[in-house]
């Protein structure tokens, strides 16, 4: 998952990995969700390598309890990843790189939402072990909050831990890890068009070690990496996905470039959503 991370969905990141969302007045929501990125890169670690891919995926959200200005959900998703170029070939299951299942719960307070959720990270074509990961996020809605002004701007910072749970890491390393990612994603409501409502933001997130995720032959490094991209969205409404194109560079820790084999990267990405 790569997601500033599904689990804060701004935002499966989307993303997407998986947040409550209120898509309508009903106790139960679903959303969808599938992005073509030119490169696939999964907390400072290389994935692809210059190699485009598909990345779809599903989450069934249900709201447990409302009350006044806090409310629980569960939720529960699969998310993956589908390598696309040299078509000619191979089969879909030798082009599955990675599937997710994740389930989890979120509790909002106000404008803080708070969530845990367990992730199994597999993949079909067998590239790496399956990695078990318990993670906790938070993240503050902070629309509206600067004056009239600003009340079209937002800052949406956010954080997630995550602890890997048993023998194998995202690092391919021989111990679990501790991972911390701390963003901000600044977003501007640039308003109604006559297709639909334009946003525009500009995430940043940086990935550290808290203990043995960033592995390497001296040792755990701590930084991992750091990004920042934009991201344009579009919102027509309707039974029409929400289309985003994004841009991210990310600025690789030493552990990140042992894998890319460059210290440095640029992806670009599409994005479409629907939620019910």
């Amino acid at each position: 998952m790569t997601t500033f991370e599904r689990q804060y969905a701004p935002d499966v990141r989307a993303t997407t990995e998986g947040g409550a969302g209120d898509a309508n007045d009903s106790r139960l929501s679903f959303a969808l969700n599938i992005t073509l990125t030119s490169d696939y890169y999964f907390r400072g670690i290389a994935q692809r390598n210059d190699r485009p891919s598909v990345q779809p995926g599903a989450e069934a959200a249900y709201r447990v309890c409302e009350r006044e200005s806090t409310a629980l959900s569960v939720y529960a998703g699969l998310w993956g990843d589908i390598r696309v170029n040299d078509l000619g070939g191979e089969s879909l299951a030798q082009r599955f790189y990675e599937l997710d299942v994740y389930a989890g719960a979120e509790l909002t307070y106000k404008r803080l939402a708070t969530r845990v959720t367990f992730t199994e990270y597999l993949s079909p074509t067998g590239d790496f072990a399956r990695v078990h990961e318990l993670s906790f996020a938070a993240s503050f809605d902070d629309s509206g909050l600067y004056g009239e002004s600003l009340e079209k701007f937002s800052i949406h910072p956010a954080a997630l831990v995550a602890f890997e749970i048993g023998p194998d890491g995202a690092d391919g390393g021989p111990h679990a890890g501790v991972f911390l990612s701390l963003g901000v994603e600044p977003t501007i409501d640039l308003g109604r068009t006559p297709v639909g409502n334009l946003t525009l933001s500009a995430p940043v997130e940086l990935g550290l070690s808290l203990g043995d995720y960033y592995e390497t032959p001296t040792g755990d490094e701590t930084f991992g990496y750091l990004s920042a991209g934009v991201r344009l969205t579009l919102e027509p409404g309707g039974a029409w996905p929400a289309m985003t194109l994004g841009a991210d560079y990310v600025e690789l820790g030493p552990g990140g470039e042992a894998f890319a084999g460059r210290g440095s990267e640029l992806t670009l990405s599409m994005d479409m959503a629907w939620a019910f």
